[in-house]
């Protein structure tokens, strides 16, 4: 028997469309763009979701979430040309980037799409562009400066004080009071995106709380409720299990603490065995735990950076975020109520990840399987890590099977890191020691699960003269099976 994908057989869909291959299941994904807006309509909160169409940039991607009533999030006049050939009308569009060209503007402006002033400076070329177009540009203006900790890996993390989004929050009160400048822009709103995969409600509430404060301040002076508030998305998946995610952390734990007496590779059998053997990690990298910068010592308590786990993904944060209570003056109030208060904005949000991740699996032919130096257990793919490219970030952790013969176990899984065949060293699939069923064999058809958000598109190239594998979205009912 082999892997099913979207009730499709795997490797007859590998012998069709050849090795490497991405898979997307059509009907996940268009479950989860309804998934996000019943969430708004049980809280009874006026909402939008915005597919973040930098997570996957297909058209036949976004055309789904045209279908499915949904807006788009775009970071390019070129997402921009495909959201709108895909279906999606410009008063669902939200224009994003933090250099916009002049022609981004002129089209934004045009269309009358809701513009996210990256900073107060693009303010003036808003300005400038619907002055000579004669019409007004309704503008959020995206905020930074929260201090929110670690709440995710640092390359993506995008509301700090170190960040390259966003006006810095504390400035915006000065801002406001100085908005008539600008008579050509409907300021209507304020726009935040903490980040990609945060797994908790905590920085949300945070963040929600003081945009609301904001929101007081913006009827104050300007004297009408803000329209819209948009919190941008980060929205989780979850890439393995709890149980899973708990033991690596408590593996990479001991690992750290263990002694090695001797530099050479430890026997594989007998008394005195070490963990080098088992080690979990790549050159025995400590993960999220890392080094305080004044002390150096590692905080074992505490995992800073991506988490690859987490008890609410998907809708289910967002369902906990409008359930919960946020500090609103000098006050913790349900969000609800406070959302009242402020006039009933409409609130976006812009799920990618928590859209496309879970709908999407990578496959690829296993190469070789041999002990790397140390006597690591190694597997080898015909795939590189520039198509699947989540780990050149900061490495991460999915889930891993294999398509042929999947009733076919060892009696106990196969643990390996696991290698792409580019001529450089960083291209491995996997620095965490992963578990496969059965040991591979080359030959055997190895699946990423859970890849559909970056890992196939974000950092695919043509190194070393490969060619780019093959994408296919498995629509039953609505096309059938099709190369995208």
């Amino acid at each position: 028997m082999n892997l099913p994908w979207a009730g499709i057989d795997t490797v007859k869909l590998a012998g069709r469309f050849g090795l490497p291959l991405h898979l997307y299941d059509a009907r996940r994904i268009t479950d989860n763009l309804q998934a996000f807006q019943s969430v708004f309509q049980e809280a009874g909160i006026r909402g939008q979701a915005c597919y973040a169409v930098k997570a996957c940039g297909f058209p036949e991607i976004i055309g789904l979430a045209a279908r499915a009533g949904t807006g788009a999030d775009v970071a390019s006049e070129y997402e921009l040309a495909a959201a709108l050939e895909a279906g999606i009308t410009p008063e669902k569009l939200v224009i994003h980037g933090n250099a916009k060209s002049a022609a981004y503007f002129r089209q934004a402006v045009k269309l009358g799409a809701l513009i996210a002033a990256n900073h107060h400076t693009e303010l003036d070329r808003i300005e400038a562009e619907a002055a000579g177009q004669r019409k007004t540009a309704p503008v959020l203006l995206r905020l930074s400066g929260f201090d929110l900790g670690s709440v995710t890996a640092k390359g993506i993390f995008t509301a700090g004080h170190w960040c390259k989004f966003g006006e810095p929050v504390a400035r915006v009160p000065a801002l406001l009071s100085h908005i008539r400048q600008w008579p050509h822009i409907d300021l209507i709103g304020f726009h935040v995106h903490i980040g990609s995969q945060i797994t908790e409600v905590e920085p949300y509430l945070k963040v929600m709380g003081e945009m609301a404060e904001l929101a007081w301040l913006y009827r104050e002076i300007v004297g009408r409720p803000v329209g819209v508030l948009d919190l941008g998305g980060g929205f989780p998946v979850s890439y393995v299990d709890g149980r899973t995610w708990k033991s690596l952390q408590i593996k990479i734990r001991r690992q750290a603490r263990e002694i090695h007496p001797h530099p050479g590779p430890p026997p594989s059998r007998g008394r005195g065995i070490t963990l080098r053997s088992e080690y979990v990690t790549w050159e025995r990298m400590t993960g999220g735990f890392r080094p305080d910068p004044e002390t150096g010592k590692i905080d074992w308590q505490h995992w800073s950076g991506e988490k690859f786990y987490s008890a609410d993904p998907q809708e289910k944060l967002l369902a906990r975020l409008l359930n919960g209570k946020v500090l609103f003056q000098g006050k913790v109030e349900r969000v609800t109520k406070v959302w009242e208060w402020i006039g009933h904005p409409r609130l976006i949000v812009e799920p990618g990840r928590a859209i496309v991740g879970d709908a999407g699996i990578t496959l690829a032919r296993v190469v070789d399987v041999y002990p790397a130096a140390g006597g690591q257990p190694l597997v080898t793919l015909d795939l590189g890590i520039v198509n699947h490219g989540t780990g050149l970030v900061e490495p991460d952790l999915y889930s891993w099977t294999l398509a042929n013969d999947v009733d076919r176990k060892d009696r106990l899984p196969f643990r390996a890191f696991v290698a792409g065949r580019l001529c450089f060293s960083g291209d491995l699939l996997s620095r965490y020691r992963i578990s496969f069923p059965r040991k591979p064999a080359p030959g055997d058809i190895a699946v990423i699960e859970k890849t559909g958000a970056y890992a196939p598109t974000f950092f695919a190239s043509r190194a070393n003269g490969f060619p780019l594998p093959a994408t296919v979205l498995i629509s039953k009912g609505q096309g059938g099976i099709k190369m995208i």
